[in-house]
């Protein structure tokens, strides 16, 4: 990549706000101003893998007027329809509230504290085969024990975690 992940970082906070300003004034939509935004940085990220791009401020603002160009072009042959800012806002977001985002959490420490209560090998062998998708094999081989051997650490593993855990694990309210 012609520039660092951490120049990407800084050059997406520096940049973002002022493209979306940019483009909003071009298509009159603050919601199709965010989505050309994310897709002048996706322009930049494809570009700088195959080429070194020097100026990726000049870059950014070259590709944010030709997609915001591009979007009134289809607005016009009727390819693209538009929704009113006010719709957009009125749609719900699919990433969880706050507090089924406590909960989650709530759930996810229930579930490394009984990880971590399992016995040391049944724990290491359980995370190497259903975490890192370690095969029975590899596993068995790894720590010089049969194949049934490593399956019925799994089994008891994940009997040993269903009762820490319980039937209203991950029984979360809709």
């Amino acid at each position: 990549m012609a520039f660092l992940s951490h120049s990407f970082t800084h050059l997406y906070g520096s940049e973002k706000s002022r493209l979306k300003r940019f483009i909003a004034r071009i298509v009159g939509n603050n919601a199709t101003a965010d989505d050309l935004v994310q897709d002048a940085f996706s322009k930049l990220i494809d570009a700088s893998h195959k080429q070194n791009i020097h100026e990726p401020s000049a870059y950014l603002t070259r590709a944010a007027r030709n997609l915001a160009l591009n979007h009134l072009r289809h607005l016009q042959q009727g390819v693209e329809v538009t929704i009113d800012d006010q719709i957009y806002h009125a749609i719900a977001d699919r990433k969880p509230s706050p507090e089924m985002e406590v909960l989650y959490r709530q759930e996810l420490r229930r579930l490394l504290t009984a990880l971590s209560n399992l016995p040391p090998r049944r724990r290491e062998i359980f995370i190497l085969h259903r975490f890192e998708e370690v095969s029975y094999s590899e596993i068995a081989e790894r720590f010089q024990l049969s194949r049934r051997t490593v399956i019925n650490h799994i089994f008891n593993a994940l009997d040993d975690l269903d009762r820490a855990l319980g039937s209203d694990f991950l029984q979360l309210p809709q």
